[in-house]
Formats: C-alpha cells, sequence, structure tokens
C-alpha cells in the first residue's frame, strides 16, 4: 500500500491482552502510533470498501446495533440499507426500529426486544433465522454495542462466532472495540465511534 494512501485508511494495530480480550483496533495511524507493535505481530489492515467487501461475500450478515453509535446515526442507517440490499440479514437492535424502518431496512428482519411495545414474535424469527447460520459464510457486523445489555447482543453474537468457524467479526466501537481471545483470529476492531466511521467514508 502506497505510503501516500495510509492516512486515508484505519490502521488495526495488535496491542496485547487485558486478560481473556486480544486487543485490536483500528485507529487513525496517529492514534495507533500510540500503541506500537510488539515484535513478531503483523499490522492488520481493514478499509471500508474492505468491510463492505466482506459483507458482498458472507452468505448471511448479522447486524447487531449497541447504544454508542455516535453522533447522527442517521446517515449510518442509510448506508446500512444500501450496504445490505440483496442480502439475507438479520438485524438485533438496542434501539428503535422506526429510523431502520425509514431508512429502508424491512421491518420483519428487524428485531428491538428493548424497544416499548414491540411484537414478540420479531424475537422468534430471529432465532429462527439464526439457526440456519451454523456452517454459512455468516459476516457478524456490531456497532456500537457496549455493555448496557451484552446479553442481548455482544455475547450471544461472540457465541455465534466462535461456534461457526466460517464466520467473520467486525466489531466497531470508540472505546469497547476489544475481542475475545476465542474469536481473535476471525474478528477484527474498528476503533471508532461508527456513525463517525460511515461518515468519513461515505463522504456523509
Amino acid at each position: 500500500m502506497a505510503g501516500s494512501s495510509l492516512s486515508a485508511f484505519k490502521q488495526a494495530v495488535f496491542c496485547g491482552k487485558i486478560g481473556n480480550s486480544v486487543l485490536y483496533w483500528m485507529s487513525k495511524s496517529e492514534k495507533g502510533a500510540a500503541c506500537p507493535r510488539p515484535s513478531g505481530r503483523k499490522n492488520i489492515f481493514m478499509t471500508y470498501e474492505e468491510m463492505c467487501r466482506e459483507v458482498r461475500q458472507a452468505n448471511l450478515v448479522l447486524v447487531g446495533i449497541g447504544e454508542d453509535l455516535g453522533e447522527a446515526p442517521e446517515g449510518l442507517y442509510r448506508s446500512l440499507s444500501g450496504l445490505l440490499e440483496k442480502k439475507d440479514y438479520f438485524i438485533v437492535t438496542l434501539q428503535g426500529r422506526r429510523e431502520l424502518e425509514a431508512a429502508g431496512l424491512q421491518a420483519e428482519q428487524i428485531t428491538a426486544p428493548l424497544a416499548d411495545g414491540e411484537d414478540m414474535s420479531s424475537w422468534d424469527r430471529y432465532l429462527n433465522w439464526l439457526s440456519f447460520t451454523l456452517n454459512q459464510k455468516l459476516c457478524i457486523l456490531e456497532l456500537g454495542v457496549g455493555f448496557q445489555k451484552p446479553e442481548t447482543i455482544r455475547f450471544p453474537f461472540e457465541k455465534t462466532c466462535y461456534f461457526n468457524q466460517k464466520s467473520t467479526y467486525i466489531r466497531i466501537h470508540d472505546r469497547l472495540w476489544q475481542l475475545s481471545a476465542e474469536i481473535a483470529d476471525r474478528g477484527v476492531s474498528i476503533r471508532q465511534a461508527p456513525a463517525e466511521f460511515f461518515a468519513e467514508n461515505k463522504g456523509e
């Protein structure tokens, strides 16, 4: 990759461990410099275009939308709608569903288990869809999911990745970007707020 183009990309750096969490992050090169690359470790690069390629090449896409999306997430929802067009996907969100549907995402492919008035049949549809993902080429895209309700998205998504050896895990979060050691070989973290990451790369 040409040196002149590096500033346009986000850089993922292996940065050691805290407990069972392998610390990978994707950040701007000046941020990554704060954590030197350990000897023998290889830097990992993923651009927005490469993330999109992972989604396009997957047979199925599981999306988790958390509480830490960053400012103005409407643009993120529009970009996500375009990214998932013609894909077999399901979205689990800790936010409401109205904004997602307004962006063009399909109501029957969304579950918002914490939303007031949510029909729990959407959760049943999600579990049914999830049962068909094993041994499929699955891309798991986790956007801004923290520890407000980790039992809803963060922990079960990691478990899904652990049992599906054909899966890829992409975690985007500006603070809680660490990947557990059990899935780090199939995952990458982007250390940035999801709304910011999508907006910068989509020019919004």
